[in-house]
């Protein structure tokens, strides 16, 4: 018998973001493999500009604390219930265009976040 998708994403372990996690999720331009993930790993959280948090099984967003660069920030397809403490973003990011993907996110609780 076959599983819905909902099914599947419901039953996955939610995630923590981490700073491991954001590492592995910033996302930078290039064709160099090696180049980007050098710069990846080396890369200061100040200086991050598009995050793809995309379907890595997010429940709660707390605080992205040092990210004063973040122009994109992508949570599509993760089971999203909260967000908060992400304030201190909209000082820089809001006037300047920030794009917030939510695509397919199960929003339950959006707080803070202006």
């Amino acid at each position: 018998m076959p599983v819905s998708l909902e099914r599947l994403i419901a039953e996955v372990e939610p995630n923590v973001i981490t700073k491991q996690l954001t590492r592995d999720c910033i996302q930078i331009p290039g064709s160099d493999p090696d180049a980007v993930a050098q710069k990846k790993r080396s890369m200061p959280f100040s200086e991050i500009e598009c995050l793809a948090f995309s379907y890595r099984s997010i429940a709660k967003i707390d605080s992205l604390q040092g990210l004063e660069s973040l122009t994109k920030l992508q949570l599509d397809n993760n089971q999203i219930t909260r967000i908060s403490n992400i304030a201190h973003l909209s000082t820089g990011i809001v006037p300047t265009g920030c794009v917030l993907v939510l695509m397919g996110v199960r929003a339950g609780t959006l707080m803070d976040y202006m």
